[in-house]
């Protein structure tokens, strides 16, 4: 980890595992003139001191944002201060690799974390209007300050002008009607399940596609390798790598009018959208599901021969393996639906010898997961359906 002397504005070089003094960390909107690794050496130490700070953000923006932030440390009583800008090579690809899979850790270990409010001018706005800039700030609208903001234990938030807006917890009603969070899931994001966090990333966007995905390997607890350049496909990998570590279900709990038919899998977070009240009640669950997985053939998903129900008869109305029929499958997660807690239930067609995901915009609802046929050992009461996820990827 490489960290900024507030004092001097000189780096130093990899601090070895458990040698990391205590530090400060910014958050921020990239603009223009950011200072990179590249150019930090080269910047005139001039252009960094408190004195000529209103020079500087004519001369260099990225110079004074640094500088700002490191006397926000110095105010906190640290003496060094972690700025992505500057603290990573990005021309190291292996640098580069590292330090992204490491960033949450790197917030999460922070002392104190400065969020940078750059489109928040508290000072011209008015009293009344001062919440609503906030709430409305582009920070809240990037990727990359998600995870940011969740990883660390402290935050402060700063306006344009570098003064003080509030804490997280000051600040909570704000930040949870700008981002579609629960004040509870602020104090403990790990709480949540899988659909409600990808809602958190719906309306968020990145400069580079891939990091749509990247942005959010800490919150699922994941390291992968990046691979700029294949664009949407590195969501798929991640939830491919959620599903192989969780067995939470919630992961096919997602739709979108924008799709006629996909996989199981979303093709984008913003399928999650209206994910967020998604619940999980073990106490519901009146079965258990043989683990799925991703194959060369696509997810294998283990299913009961009966899903699809005679409302009228109450009564299966065919068996699963049916030809030419829409079927249902429920998944063991719950939303209220017309004032009742209901199980999602997800529409499949059959391809050949493979199944889709249709319907993608709306949910059915199950009152109750009846699963009386359930695969018990021995039994043949069960069908491995693949669901392919790859030509959705490559029809986006």
């Amino acid at each position: 980890m490489r960290l900024i002397d507030v004092n001097t504005f000189k780096q130093q070089d990899q601090f070895g595992h458990n040698q990391t003094p205590p530090y400060a960390i910014l958050s921020h909107r990239w603009g223009k003139h950011e200072v990179s690794y590249q150019n930090f050496t080269d910047t005139p130490k001039d252009d960094f001191h408190d004195g000529l700070l209103r020079e500087a953000i004519d001369k260099n923006a990225g110079a004074s944002k640094i500088a700002h932030a490191c006397a926000q440390a110095r105010k906190a009583g640290l003496e060094w201060i972690w700025i992505d800008t500057c603290c990573i090579d990005k021309t190291n690809s292996t640098e580069l690799s590292r330090s992204i899979n490491s960033m949450f850790k790197w917030y999460e270990g922070a002392q104190i974390c400065f969020a940078h409010l750059a489109d928040v001018d508290a000072k011209n706005t008015s009293e009344g209007e001062v919440a609503g800039a906030i709430q409305n700030s582009e920070w809240f609208k990037r990727g990359w300050t998600l995870q940011e903001m969740l990883a660390s234990r402290s935050i402060l938030f700063l306006d344009a002008n570098w003064e003080p807006l509030g804490s997280r917890s000051e600040l909570t009603p704000l930040i949870s009607r700008a981002t579609r969070i629960s004040p509870e899931h602020l104090r403990d994001f790990r709480r949540a399940n899988i659909a409600q966090k990808m809602s958190w990333m719906a309306d968020r966007t990145t400069t580079e596609e891939e990091d749509m995905a990247y942005c959010m390997l800490g919150i699922f607890d994941l390291n992968m390798d990046l691979r700029y350049g294949e664009g949407k496909k590195a969501f798929m990998r991640l939830q491919e790598m959620i599903i192989g570590s969780s067995p939470d279900e919630s992961i096919f709990a997602w739709r979108s009018e924008r799709f006629e038919s996909s996989g199981l899998l979303a093709p984008w977070p913003d399928c999650f959208r209206y994910s967020g009240d998604v619940m999980l009640r073990l106490d519901k669950i009146s079965y258990t599901r043989a683990a799925y997985q991703m194959t060369g053939q696509g997810l294998r998903f283990p299913a009961p021969l009966y899903l699809v129900w005679d409302v009228e008869n109450k009564a299966p109305s065919h068996f699963f393996g049916a030809k030419n029929k829409v079927v249902e499958i429920t998944i063991q997660c719950w939303k209220m639906q017309q004032g009742k807690l209901r199980a999602i239930v997800l529409f499949l067609d059959r391809v050949g010898g493979y199944w889709k995901r249709v319907r993608c915009g709306e949910w059915g609802s199950a009152k109750k997961v009846r699963m009386e046929h359930w695969m018990q050992p021995g039994s043949a009461r069960s069908y491995d359906i693949y669901i392919p996820q790859r030509e959705i990827v490559k029809g986006l």
